[in-house]
């Protein structure tokens, strides 16, 4: 009858069926591995594949990563049926993944963010039919924290480009009333769903709401040029 293994062989198999154990593990958790995002979530590869590439132009406004990382999902509303105006990534439910590229003018003109975002069967549609219960429930206006206060003052619903399953835009009039001079912040949303995967874009400027709107048509026709090709 053969002898069974030692002390020092049973510790090293030991070592080593622990190690594969943990191997598994954490591919097992990895939120890109092929086997850890439900069916039709989109991987970091594939959402930065479809969103508009950094350098790139769009109608001579250059596309570029975010100024500062974070500004835009960092916006509260004072009234939580107004939240979903104010940024989607917090949302129940959230995002299994999201990234965002910004298009601007130079200097100091238009912008517009681009986001996308890409969640689990259901949750995406739940997500658009929020933000249209809040433009409804919001249009007297709420108050939206940035860096500092920004009384929101009207919420209106705007008609959104024929692409998609659906369509969710509206605009916000506030003010920066902390200047000494205040001048409205008008800024225009349009949110498009395909499937999972929802494209949000947020289009601003300081004094020059025409030249947004015209950039944000822009980018919302090149941006979705450039996600259908990619998928």
């Amino acid at each position: 009858m053969p002898s069974s293994p030692g002390p020092l062989l049973r510790r090293t198999l030991l070592a080593l069926v622990a190690v594969a154990t943990l191997g598994v593990s954490a591919c097992g958790d990895d939120g890109d591995g092929p086997s850890a995002d439900p069916d039709g979530v989109l991987t970091r590869d594939e959402i930065s594949e479809a969103l508009l590439p950094v350098g790139s132009t769009v109608e001579q406004a250059e596309v570029g990563p975010e100024d500062l990382p974070g500004f835009a999902d960092d916006r509260e509303a004072d009234r939580e049926e107004c939240q979903p105006l104010s940024a989607l990534v917090d949302l129940d439910p959230e995002p299994t993944r999201s990234a965002r590229v910004q298009v601007d003018v130079k200097p100091l003109g238009a912008w517009v963010h681009v986001q996308l975002l890409t969640y689990p069967a259901g949750d995406a549609e739940e997500v658009l039919d929020q933000v249209a219960a809040a433009v409804e429930a919001c249009a007297d206006g709420y108050v939206e924290t940035r860096v500092r206060e920004y009384p929101v003052h009207e919420v209106a619903r705007e008609e959104g480009p024929a692409i998609g399953d659906q369509v969710v835009a509206f605009s916000t009039t506030a003010t920066d009333s902390m200047d000494t001079e205040p001048f409205p912040l008008d800024e225009h949303t349009v949110l498009v769903r395909d499937g999972q995967q929802v494209l949000a874009f947020r289009a601003g400027s300081i004094g020059e709401d025409e030249e947004a709107l015209a950039l944000l048509g822009a980018v919302v026709d090149a941006q979705w040029e450039r996600y259908a090709a990619a998928r």
